[in-house]
């Protein structure tokens, strides 16, 4: 097979995408295994920046706050996704973007 090459943040971004989706196809192992190639793909090529949830960044912390700030804050923090449902700082496609 042919060597080819992808730029990591393109890849990164799919994988975002695909986190965020939904359907039967998409269960926790789905999410999980997603998960492991982007840490694998981001630690190896020294571009991991982290992570948030998906449920948090799309709101869930500022329902936590208006709620009071309740412990534990898993309701708010991984909702309908669960501790899979990450999204991972892609820091080259946000500066691109000039979204930070």
């Amino acid at each position: 097979m042919e060597r080819k090459t992808i730029k990591v943040a393109e890849l990164i971004d799919k994988i975002n995408y695909l986190l965020q989706s939904e359907g039967p196809h998409v269960t926790e192992g789905y999410r999980e295994g997603l998960c492991d190639i982007a840490e694998i793909i981001l630690h190896r090529t020294d571009n991991y920046r982290g992570y948030t949830y998906i449920e948090w960044k799309n709101g869930g912390c500022r329902r936590w706050e208006e709620a009071g700030k309740p412990e534990p804050a898993d309701e708010y923090m991984y909702g309908k996704y669960g501790k899979f449902g990450r999204y991972y700082i892609n820091l080259p496609a946000m500066l691109k973007s000039k979204a930070y």
